[in-house]
């Protein structure tokens, strides 16, 4: 089995232009064009490497599924569009598979993505596809409106510029907490123990929302990224980031909001976000990037109030000729 070879400068370009323009303003057009372009070129090397392939056939086997079949490809949709594709599983159940989009040579239409479906499920016809997952840029109001029910939102991907949401933010004259910076994930167990009991109490959720693991919840302390909230002498919130990227672009990369049952519903969650974000040092990373699920709407109004910009998101496109409970 050789590597594959492809020619990543198309799919880079087009990477490189649906760019969100926050991102572009916050760090300069210069640095956003190197930082997309090296993740996606690393990616596409990564992912179309043999040895790459075979660790993920053996992490997620599929009987009937070669080792080739793991790798990323390229498939032509017609109209002088391609795209780069390869098998993903959900939540990495083997039970649960769809087929991602990495890139794409062009911008597609809502249609286009509909009609390319069938296609590219049945290039990975040996895993059974029930869907095919697309980053659309902008708010896709037009796959929102699919009457059909073939397209569900996956997640969403806002930014923000710190140095712009932390001037000039006026707290409220009493706020009912203290932020205490956790400098070593100390507070770990107690932050699980809320984030389980929430899902328990909301369980539409069971599935969608990801507790931070110990390494991710220990890293953002380590880079002095981790709060907690204080009410009462208990611990009722939690703010957690770190240094990462999405799309190529680097930022404080928030891995948890989390208000307890004594603070949550009084519009306090803003103010959280708020008061963690004018602590952390917005030096070298002064964009704040996460992913909220497009259901997630209290999520989302708390993010956009704060100062930050839905930019685009992931959604599935269902493959009508097979079923899936998992993909709603």
């Amino acid at each position: 089995m050789n590597a594959t070879v492809l020619d990543a400068e198309p799919y880079v370009a087009w990477a490189i232009e649906v760019a969100p323009s926050i991102a572009k303003t916050g760090l300069g057009a210069a640095v956003v064009e190197r930082c997309v372009a090296k993740a996606l070129r690393d990616t596409i090397r990564e992912r179309t490497d043999p040895a790459w392939a075979e660790g993920y056939w053996q992490a997620c086997p599929v009987p009937g599924a070669s080792v080739d079949a793991y790798l990323l490809r390229e498939v032509a949709l017609g109209h002088d569009a391609r795209v780069l594709v390869g098998i993903h599983f959900y939540g990495g159940d083997v039970r649960k598979p769809f087929v991602g989009v990495l890139a794409q040579t062009r911008a597609l239409s809502a249609e286009a993505r509909l009609g390319a479906t069938e296609a590219l499920c049945d290039a990975f016809a040996a895993f059974a596809p029930a869907a095919v997952w697309w980053w659309v840029p902008g708010r896709a109001d037009e796959d929102a409106m699919d009457g059909a029910g073939r397209v569900v939102a996956d997640q969403r991907l806002l930014v923000g510029s710190i140095p712009a949401i932390v001037p000039g933010v006026a707290e409220p004259v009493e706020v009912p907490f203290d932020l205490q910076r956790d400098e070593n994930g100390a507070s770990f167990e107690t932050y699980a123990q809320m984030f389980d009991a929430y899902v328990a109490a909301h369980p539409t959720w069971r599935g969608r929302l990801v507790r931070s693991d110990r390494a991710d919840y220990e890293a953002c302390a380590r880079a002095g990224g981790l709060f907690v909230v204080e009410h009462e002498g208990r611990m009722e919130g939690v703010f957690a980031a770190r240094p990462g990227e999405v799309l190529g672009i680097p930022g404080w990369l928030v891995e948890e909001v989390l208000l307890g049952d004594a603070l949550r519903g009084r519009g306090l969650a803003s103010t959280l976000q708020r008061m963690a974000l004018s602590r952390l040092d917005a030096r070298e990373l002064p964009l704040v990037i996460g992913t909220i699920h497009a259901a997630n709407h209290p999520s989302m109004r708390t993010a956009r109030r704060v100062g930050r910009w839905d930019v685009g998101g992931w959604v599935f496109v269902r493959d009508t000729r097979r079923r899936a409970a998992w993909l709603t």
